[in-house]
C-alpha cells in the first residue's frame, strides 16, 4: 500500500508539482475487504502498516466501504468541509 500511494504521489509531481502542496485527503476503499480474515492475505497487516505511515506523515485519511456504505457520509462532510475551508482562503 505504502509504495503504491507514493507512486501516485510521485506521478502527481511530475504532472504538476502545487498538486502535492495542495490539501489532500487519502480515502481508503473497500475496507470490508482488507479486514477480512484470509490465511493468504496479509491485507490486514498492510492496512495497519498504512495507517501508521499516514499518521507519521500528519496526512488525513478517511475508511470507505462502499458496498456496506461505511464511512460515506463522514466522506461527504469532510470533503464538503475541506471545500468550504479552500474558498475561505482564496477569498482571503
Amino acid at each position: 500500500m505504502i509504495a503504491d500511494y507514493e507512486g501516485i504521489l510521485a506521478e502527481l509531481g511530475s504532472y504538476n508539482k502545487s498538486l502535492l502542496e495542495r490539501p489532500r485527503l487519502t480515502v481508503i476503499s473497500k475496507v470490508d475487504v482488507l479486514v477480512e480474515k484470509d490465511e493468504d492475505r496479509n491485507d490486514s497487516e498492510a492496512l495497519l502498516g498504512f495507517h501508521a505511515y499516514l499518521k507519521l506523515r500528519n496526512e488525513p485519511y478517511l475508511e470507505i466501504s462502499s458496498a456496506f456504505r461505511v464511512g460515506i457520509e463522514k466522506l461527504l462532510h469532510t470533503l464538503l468541509h475541506m471545500l468550504e475551508q479552500n474558498k475561505s482562503n482564496d477569498s482571503t
